[in-house]
């Protein structure tokens, strides 16, 4: 017996273990004994002196020598007359007695078809174990076979959420691709290979049959890279870099308020202020580049352009801010300088530490975890959590998990680069949050907490009493902010999310003066609606609101009544690339006085993406 067909002996179970898997996804409908007899039945095929042109290099399969039952014969894989061209690919090949000489098949449907499969492959992650796909199991009647593909010749991909799903129908496309992937693992240990593993003629018959059949769809695949090659080739001298990667967002809302005078007494009598505002058009342009400094570490920088200006002259309040409001002028500036890396930490998986000089957000990827379902809301009490808004800047933290519990630490400064007196690292403004989360689908939840020192604790969109309590601005008040919230997820389109933020306020000039801070809300979204990747959201809640502030002599005062936030949203999801936000809230009795009419807002905010 020849090298190569010793070496052929120790992969054929591979091939034979994939054809009966993928042959499972197909006709998922059939009894493993039905699969079986049809295996059996098609073995039996006379096929003789055939070639194929596949992905992979080429992988010499000798002549077999005859035995007493039977003489078989089988030809370099890569040498079948293939030709491709536009709009058809016609190929000539030695038959089989079942397949027609000349087939005649439409290559742009092809490649259109691996394409689609090839979109949905790079999503799917390669397994090692069969422990690792969480949908199989050793009562399944390809468990054997599987384990044999994923552990000892690894060319078998699971999804992204660990499953295998072996049921699942399958095309032809995607079963030359899985084919040609378990020929390419093959090639690889092809080399110096040995064993005492033996092969029957009905396995060379199978193995020469499934090469034959898919002899179109691994020639399609060969045309595909060498495509793909030449695009690489020419993307490579034109690319802006070899690491970076740029990812740009521009955002153009057209917002107006009305409603919300203001009653007031002046002179004895009665003044009606007005707070409608004109109809207002602008727009925020960010510009994120990503650059990958090592298979784990990330430098994230951020240029952002904005002239988005707050109605709070216009309502008297902050209660009517919106999500990305913001001005300056819309001229760039750096607004994020982040790097982040994995770190070894005992006891602690999945530890990652950000350090930052400019836009670091407590919420940041590599900090607190923020579940709130809303995120795409038009106000910014829907759209963000107020303790994540207390404080923010340059400074550093990590994350990571201790069992079932995710933990993070942070502190960011106010301004760290000024050398000032009452400004720096550590001599300014500050937020130190700590987080303890659980996020295990279909529940989330985090308590958080964070202590902040020059920072008002409303967030930016609470009442004016609870951003300065004491009338003296917030540089010199501390404050120990708590947050739980949480979210439970009904099904994949369907969220419900909560949180109840407390924040005891400190003046640090007249020690005996304190305030009570309050907020709570509820999120609800429903996703894919109307189309897929589309969000409807609803929020009610009460934005931050001053319950009780002591000031000197014992007095005692508070908002005169509870503000109330109702919105509706509507994120329709055009493409992957823009979508279009409509969105409708109402706060009643804003900025917490009683003497306020109801002020509504309305936005229609488009995002575009590249």
């Amino acid at each position: 017996m020849s090298k190569s067909l010793f070496n052929l002996l120790k992969v054929s179970p591979a091939i034979l273990g994939a054809s009966v898997l993928m042959a499972g996804g197909a006709y998922a409908a059939q009894s493993p004994e039905a699969i079986a007899l049809q295996t059996e039945s098609t073995a039996t095929t006379e096929v003789t002196n055939f070639s194929v042109s596949t992905v992979a290099a080429p992988v010499e399969l000798a002549a077999v020598p005859a035995t007493p039952e039977t003489s078989t014969t089988i030809l370099n894989l890569p040498t079948a007359p293939v030709t491709l061209g536009s709009p058809s690919v016609t190929q000539t090949a030695t038959p089989s007695s079942d397949i027609a000489a000349e087939t005649t098949v439409d290559s742009g449907d092809i490649l259109r078809q691996l394409n689609r499969y090839t979109a949905e492959g790079e999503a799917n992650s390669q397994v090692t174990s069969i422990s690792q796909l969480r949908d199989v199991s050793p009562r399944d009647w390809a468990f054997e076979a599987l384990r044999n593909l994923v552990e000892r010749y690894q060319c078998i991909a699971g999804y992204p959420d660990g499953t295998f799903q072996g049921n699942r129908a399958m095309t032809r496309f995607e079963f030359a691709a899985g084919l040609n992937a378990c020929l390419r693992r093959i090639e690889a240990l092809l080399p110096g290979t040995g064993g005492g593993q033996t092969v029957t003629p009905a396995d060379l018959e199978q193995i020469r049959r499934l090469v034959t059949e898919f002899r179109t769809e691994l020639a399609a695949l060969g045309t595909r890279v060498n495509s793909l090659e030449g695009r690489v080739s020419l993307l490579e001298q034109r690319q802006f870099s070899t690491t970076t990667k740029l990812r740009g967002e521009a955002v153009m809302q057209l917002s107006q308020t009305f409603n919300g005078d203001l009653n007031v007494n002046t002179g004895g009598r009665s003044v009606t202020l007005g707070s409608n505002s004109n109809v207002t058009f602008g727009d925020r342009v960010r510009l994120n580049l990503n650059t990958a400094l090592s298979p784990t570490a990330l430098l994230r920088t951020r240029l952002q352009a904005r002239n988005l200006i707050a109605f709070t002259d216009q309502t008297r309040t902050q209660n009517t801010t919106l999500n990305i409001e913001g001005n300056n002028g819309n001229a760039f500036s750096l607004s994020r300088l982040l790097f982040s890396d994995g770190i070894n930490i005992p006891f602690v998986a999945g530890a990652r530490f950000v350090v930052g000089t400019v836009g670091l957000d407590l919420d940041d990827d590599n900090l607190a975890l923020n579940f709130n379902p809303t995120g795409d809301a038009i106000s910014n009490f829907g759209g963000n959590r107020p303790i994540f808004g207390i404080g923010g800047g340059g400074g550093a933290g990590f994350r990571g998990n201790v069992g079932i519990f995710n933990v993070a630490l942070g502190y960011t400064a106010n301004n760290p680069n000024n050398p000032a007196p009452g400004s720096g690292l550590f001599n300014g403004g500050y937020a130190a949050i700590g987080q303890i989360a659980v996020d295990s689908d279909p529940f989330q939840a985090a308590f958080t907490y964070s202590n902040t020192y020059g920072n008002a604790v409303d967030a930016g969109f609470g009442t004016f009493l609870a951003a300065d309590p004491f009338g003296s601005g917030e540089s010199k008040n501390t404050a120990n902010n708590y947050q739980f919230d949480a979210t439970f997820r009904f099904s994949p389109q369907i969220a419900l999310g909560g949180f109840v933020n407390y924040s005891n306020v400190i003046n640090e000039v007249f020690r005996f003066q304190k305030a009570d801070v309050w907020s709570y809300g509820l999120n609800l979204a429903i996703r894919d609606v109307g189309t897929p990747g589309s969000t409807l959201g609803f929020v009610f809640g009460v934005p931050p609101v001053a319950r009780r502030v002591q000031l000197s002599g014992g007095r005692t005062v508070s908002n005169s009544a509870t503000p109330y936030h109702a919105e509706v949203f509507y994120r329709f999801n055009i493409n992957d690339n823009i979508d279009i936000t409509p969105g409708f809230f109402a706060v009643f009795r804003p900025d917490g006085d009683t003497n306020r009419d109801t002020v509504y807002v309305g936005s229609v905010r488009t995002t575009f993406r590249f």
